[in-house]
């Protein structure tokens, strides 16, 4: 799914659009935010990238110091694991991944989550994919990994393999067949794995439209700050702001907070959210850098209007079979060939995708995102 060149041009009768500095073409390009200083515009950050060879769980552990996951301020995307056509992983992407990332300015990066199919993976190749982003990334930012998984033992696995790595944090979400039956119980399952890497940060994955778990979160909180020494906080992917609130005030704000539902970033920047982890990070990562600028700013008109083009990209994305295969196809579409899903989700045809790329044309998406 790469595009040619004439598929992101303007359509006939549209204004000649310029480039701002974040390279892409737009009609606006100077009201727009630049990319981040402290981020180099280059693959060359000044640190030599150690060699791909070897990977697939033949790498050495990391000694590298983790970055702190407290600290992230901004979005990290949920990423895509890149696959082949045949449904294996396809690692060296991973490289150009991580790449396209820095260069757009994100905060970290979130491995294994949902957006990454990481509960079609087996341990193994969830494993490959964290050494893969530590050596694509070699610490130029915090990676949090999703260690979660209906297993108990894989889980506390996956979280010693994780510190072996130096990954800044690792977050459980609750599991979705043996469901837990109270905030009580969903805590004694994180303590079970974060004791077994009791100096690494844990994030609690709160997405109850999936997980279909129904504990009271404030109630989780409580329990999981006196419970479990680690406890960092919440990726919180639920459209309750109201509990996202209480949340995010609780404990004089002791936790931190990583909102995770997009279309909803400005409404969270009101509550006080500072951290962002999603799926349409990868994708259109400038319109949310335009969102919480405006924001800051004080430019509430400016930041609706890019949260409005964040919603209309989304619904083309769900018109066209869903963030995970449609936003794989918009991704490689901009360049980073992380391929089909895994099944039982379904690869878009060559139709689909260029339905769906006329479609973001016709909202002007190539223009501004």
């Amino acid at each position: 799914w790469v595009s040619s060149p004439a598929s992101t041009a303007p359509r006939s009768g549209s204004a000649t659009p310029s480039k701002n500095a974040w390279g892409y073409e737009s009609e606006e390009a100077s009201t727009l935010s630049p990319p981040p200083t402290k981020w180099s515009t280059t693959t060359s950050s000044g640190a030599k990238k150690p060699s791909a060879k070897g990977r697939a769980g033949k790498v050495a552990a990391s000694t590298m110091k983790p970055q702190s996951a407290r600290s992230i301020k901004g979005i990290v995307p949920a990423t895509y694991t890149p696959l082949t056509s045949s449904g294996d992983l396809n690692l060296p992407v991973i490289d150009v991944y991580a790449d396209y990332l820095v260069e757009n300015g994100v905060a970290g990066v979130f491995v294994n989550g949902t957006t990454a199919e990481g509960v079609k993976l087996s341990v193994t190749e969830r494993k490959q994919v964290v050494e893969s982003w530590v050596h694509a990334l070699n610490g130029r930012l915090p990676i949090l990994v999703h260690v979660g998984s209906e297993s108990l033992k894989d889980a506390q696995e996956l979280a010693i393999h994780a510190r072996a790595f130096g990954v800044s944090a690792i977050a459980v979400m609750a599991p979705t067949v043996f469901k837990p039956r109270s905030a009580e119980h969903m805590v004694q399952y994180v303590l079970a794995v974060a004791s077994v890497v009791p100096n690494l940060p844990m994030y609690f994955y709160h997405i109850p439209p999936l997980t279909g778990s129904t504990f009271d979160i404030e109630e989780f909180i409580s329990s999981a700050e006196r419970s479990i020494p680690s406890f960092a906080g919440l990726k919180y992917s639920d459209a309750d702001l109201s509990a996202f609130l209480a949340c995010k005030a609780f404990n004089e704000g002791s936790l931190h907070l990583m909102y995770g539902k997009d279309e909803q970033m400005l409404a969270a920047l009101a509550m006080g959210a500072e951290a962002f982890v999603g799926s349409t990070y990868s994708l259109f990562p400038r319109v949310y850098h335009n969102v919480m600028k405006a924001f800051k700013a004080g430019r509430f008109a400016d930041a609706q209007k890019e949260q409005l083009r964040s919603q209309q990209a989304v619904k083309c994305l769900l018109r066209h079979g869903g963030v995970i295969p449609a936003g794989r196809a918009l991704l490689s579409l901009r360049g980073v060939a992380v391929g089909p899903p895994r099944l039982p989700d379904r690869e878009l045809s060559l139709r689909q995708v260029a339905d769906l790329e006329n479609d973001l044309q016709d909202i002007g998406f190539f223009k501004w995102a």
